[in-house]
């Protein structure tokens, strides 16, 4: 398995977001940046345990992702193989829960509450209607708030207002991805997904008005006592990701489910920009 083969796998890009929120969380409650290494030690638990979920995520789902002909995946591609997932995902889950463990207790006991959900939901949760997609919504918000436990053992407002804002973009997400894989999970995994139940339009419209929401609660922080109020640095990138959000909102809702996956990767662009915002504004 080359490089490139190991950032498709592991889908790297997420995990560096989760470690970029950590730093975010950990900045935001301390008021200032914290020293280099305590950086890189608390932001390798989230991020090894993001790449492990990845790899253990195509590993169980290889043959839904076939028959949704998702040959950008490279177990269906051939590019990599079952043993490279597994190695991948032992090491992802012993080496991030073992860093979490020593740095402090509540830093293990969110790491190991968020491994042992990764496995629980690529065994089962991701199959049942909307339970599965609050999960991975969950991991998008909880970066945030381990950052801001490990440093100061405390959640601030601004830390709780980003995290639902994330929380929310990673439902709506998850839904459309939902919408998107529904021929898979249904014939390869027997899944009971949202869309299987409701329908594809029905959800689309739902991962819609989520992303509308989390544009809207956006802008409270701009309006509130705190570091991002009316900070330029914090509110002009998140108004770039509020529109990219709003297109990738419409686009789906308008020329339903071929528009999704463009429109996926689009919200993969937001979140950056997002977090580009948050981390600016938590400096300035």
């Amino acid at each position: 398995m080359n490089f490139y083969t190991f950032l498709d796998l592991t889908r790297i890009e997420h995990s560096f977001m989760l470690a970029l929120a950590t730093i975010i969380g950990e900045i935001l409650v301390l008021g200032s940046v914290p020293s280099i290494d305590f950086l890189l030690l608390t932001a390798a638990p989230p991020f090894l345990i993001g790449i492990a979920a990845f790899s253990l995520n195509d590993l169980l789902d290889v043959e839904a992702d076939r028959i949704n002909r998702r040959t950008d995946r490279p177990l269906v591609s051939g590019s990599a193989s079952k043993r490279d997932a597994i190695d991948i995902t032992l090491f992802g889950f012993i080496f991030g829960n073992g860093i979490a463990f020593f740095i402090s207790w509540p830093a293990f006991l969110i790491a190991l509450f968020f491994s042992l959900f990764a496995i629980l939901y690529n065994i089962i949760l991701k199959d049942l209607p909307l339970l599965g997609n609050v999960y991975i919504a969950s991991t998008m918000a909880i970066p945030f708030l381990f950052g801001s436990v490990v440093a100061a053992n405390t959640i601030t407002d601004s830390i709780a207002v980003i995290s639902t804002i994330a929380f929310l973009v990673g439902l709506g997400r998850e839904l459309m991805k939902t919408a998107e894989d529904v021929e898979g999970d249904e014939q390869a995994r027997k899944s009971t997904t949202l869309p299987i139940v409701i329908g594809v339009e029905k959800t689309i419209l739902i991962g819609a008005a989520l992303y509308v929401l989390a544009i809207f609660l956006s802008f409270i922080p701009v309006q509130s006592e705190g570091p991002y109020s009316w900070d330029p640095a914090y509110f002009i990138p998140i108004a770039c990701a509020d529109a990219l959000f709003a297109f990738a909102a419409y686009k789906p809702v308008m020329e339903g489910k071929s528009a999704l996956r463009n429109a996926r990767n689009l919200t993969l662009l937001a979140l950056g920009v997002g977090l580009i915002g948050f981390l600016a504004g938590a400096l300035m």
